[in-house]
Formats: structure tokens, sequence, C-alpha cells
């Protein structure tokens, strides 16, 4: 399950990891950067994958 959500999984840690507020000031700042980094084509990939998993019941989140 979790190579399904691989992108979201890059997402998270690479730009909310551990010491994000240290590198960035805000949510809307690590954003930007990612946004700046990555192409729309895997940035739409991963917003609909987040959507998917928001909406997902705990059995599929807890498999990742």
């Amino acid at each position: 399950m979790a190579d399904r959500f691989s992108n979201v999984m890059q997402f998270l840690g690479s730009y909310f990891h551990q010491d994000w507020l240290l590198e960035a000031g805000s949510a809307d700042d690590v954003l930007e950067q990612y946004v700046g980094d990555e192409s729309r084509s895997v940035r739409l990939q991963v917003a609909a994958d987040i959507d998917e998993l928001l909406g997902a019941d705990d059995s599929v989140v807890s498999g990742l």
C-alpha cells in the first residue's frame, strides 16, 4: 500500500520532515518550495492521493 502513495510519502518526508520549521517560516513557505521544485503532474498526483487518503477508512491509512 505504501507504494500506492509513494509520491505523498516522498512529499511529506522531503518537505515536512522533523526540521521543516527550522528551514521554513511556515507551512505555506514549504508548499511554495515544493511547487517550485516539482512538476505540475507530480503535484496533481500528490493532491489527488492526499484527497483519497483523507476519504479513506482507517484500514487503508494504517497500512502505510
